[in-house]
This record gives C-alpha cells, sequence and structure tokens, in this order.
C-alpha cells in the first residue's frame, strides 16, 4: 500500500496544461485497473476523480478530489481520498501545492509547499505536521532549468504542433514529500481523430496527440523509468484518457463528463 499512497497522486499531475487553447474545465473521470502483476496482491481497482482547472488573474489554480478503492486477493480492501491542489503563476517561476489523504478512514498524509525559480536555481519548501513533531519544514534546492507541471505541459503541446516526436525535460512535481525533479521524456504520437460527446454537455476538440511519458529519478543509473503516464492530450488542453503504469500495476482513468467554466474577470 505504500507505493499506492506515494504515487497514485502523480496520476493527477499530468491534467493541467498551460496553453493559449486551454480552457478551463471540469473533468469527471472513471478509474479502473489496467493491470497487476500477482505478487502485489491487487485483484480490482475501481475510483472516481473529478478534475477542476481555474484560470485566475496571476496564473492557474487546480484541483484533483480522488476517491479509489483497491481490492486484494485476500479479500481486503483498501480505500484511498485524496485532494490535491495547485497554483501556478504564467511566468512558471512560482509553484504552490498541497496535498490531503485519507487511507482507511485515517489521515494519511498532510502537508503544503511551495517552489520558487531564481535567476540560477530553484527551491522548493515542505510543510507538514504531526503529534509528535509539530510543524516540520523541508527544503529542496534544484538547477535552475526546471519547470513545473504546466509549463512542461505548454512545451509537450508546442512540441507536439511543431511535429517533434522527442522532448525531455526535467520538472519538479511537489506530489511526494520532500520530492526533488524528475527527468521526463516525452513520445509524442501523430495527431488523431476522436468523436467524444456528453449529452448535456460542451463537445471536445476532436483532435488529440497520444503522449507517452516517461519519469526518471536523476540519481537513479538504471535507465528504467519510476513509472510511465500514457494520455490523450487535446489541444484545448482536456485529457480524455490516462493510464499510469508504475511496473507492477496500472490504473487507466478515463473522462466521462466535461464541463466548460468561465475565466475569472481581472
Amino acid at each position: 500500500m505504500t507505493q499506492i499512497k506515494n504515487l497514485i497522486y502523480l496520476i493527477i499531475i499530468f491534467f493541467p496544461l498551460l496553453c493559449s487553447a486551454v480552457q478551463p474545465h471540469i473533468g469527471h473521470y472513471k478509474m479502473t485497473m489496467g493491470y497487476a502483476n500477482n505478487e502485489t496482491g491487487i485483484i480490482n481497482i475501481e475510483g472516481k476523480s473529478i478534475y477542476k482547472l481555474e484560470r485566475n488573474c496571476n496564473g492557474w489554480d487546480s484541483n484533483e478530489e480522488i476517491a479509489i478503492i483497491f481490492e486484494f486477493n485476500e479479500g481486503n480492501k483498501s480505500t484511498l481520498l485524496s485532494s490535491w491542489s495547485t497554483f501556478e503563476s504564467f511566468s512558471g517561476n512560482a509553484y504552490n501545492f498541497e496535498l490531503e489523504e485519507i487511507i482507511n478512514d485515517v489521515e494519511s498524509e498532510k502537508y503544503f509547499g511551495y517552489a520558487n525559480l531564481f535567476n540560477n536555481y530553484g527551491e522548493a519548501k515542505y510543510f507538514s505536521s504531526s503529534k509528535e513533531e509539530g510543524v516540520r519544514e523541508n527544503v529542496v534546492e534544484f538547477p535552475k532549468n526546471i519547470e513545473f507541471p504546466m509549463n512542461h505541459l505548454f512545451s509537450i503541446i508546442e512540441n507536439a504542433k511543431k511535429k517533434n516526436k522527442v522532448l525531455q525535460s526535467k520538472v519538479f512535481l511537489g506530489s511526494e514529500i520532500e520530492q526533488n525533479y524528475k527527468i521526463v521524456t516525452a513520445i509524442i504520437g501523430e495527431e488523431k481523430q476522436s468523436n467524444l460527446k456528453f449529452e448535456g454537455s460542451q463537445e471536445l476538440n476532436n483532435l488529440y496527440w497520444p503522449i507517452n511519458l516517461g519519469y526518471f529519478d536523476p540519481l537513479n543509473k538504471t535507465g528504467e523509468p519510476e513509472f510511465e503516464i500514457f494520455a490523450k492530450l487535446h489541444e484545448n488542453g482536456v485529457i480524455t484518457n490516462l493510464s499510469v503504469d508504475y511496473g507492477d500495476f496500472s490504473i487507466n482513468s478515463e473522462i466521462i463528463k466535461f464541463e466548460l467554466v468561465s475565466n475569472s474577470n481581472c
């Protein structure tokens, strides 16, 4: 369950998109198991998530609410509830993040933090609290050529428009406490046609790029990614299908409802 707890939030990192064509929106997703090795003991995964992206006067706000149930072969179940919120400035130099997590009705993780890019380096601070240690602050430094998630996705979509097939970046996520950056290799496929429609909702942009992202620990020399993400990325910023492969198991997220939201008045 520790692996699930530490990695599940990487599902939600891929949702926000910063680009001129982005549409602030709410996406409702159904989550299911892709596959699971026998060693994991997982026999089924079911859940849902609601993702909201809003544009304010200074940047982008996002929030992802997840409820997911893991079933194991011994008849046990584990329930994970989480809330992941971020803000990223239009400049791409400031990033705030906050996580609240409950596993089996017990608070498992709660922290917030912020990260900034300066002229020659970047820095992130995490703040967490516990009864035993009180408020705890952790500081992480990283190189100056780091992207936060939304600017990283901006780079992906710009490269997709230019028909570039490979993009490598250094990305700070903040989705694991005390986490440093990841090296991310993006493989961008040819644009494809989709005809997804939702009753009572706006029609999605019907063109998307299939994206394959490999996330690597910069200190790991094995050449193997820690996890991979496969997604259908539409030019308007909506993700209609997402699969996260952790090696031992994978989780799929498929959009079932899509709503546009209005920009804030600035």
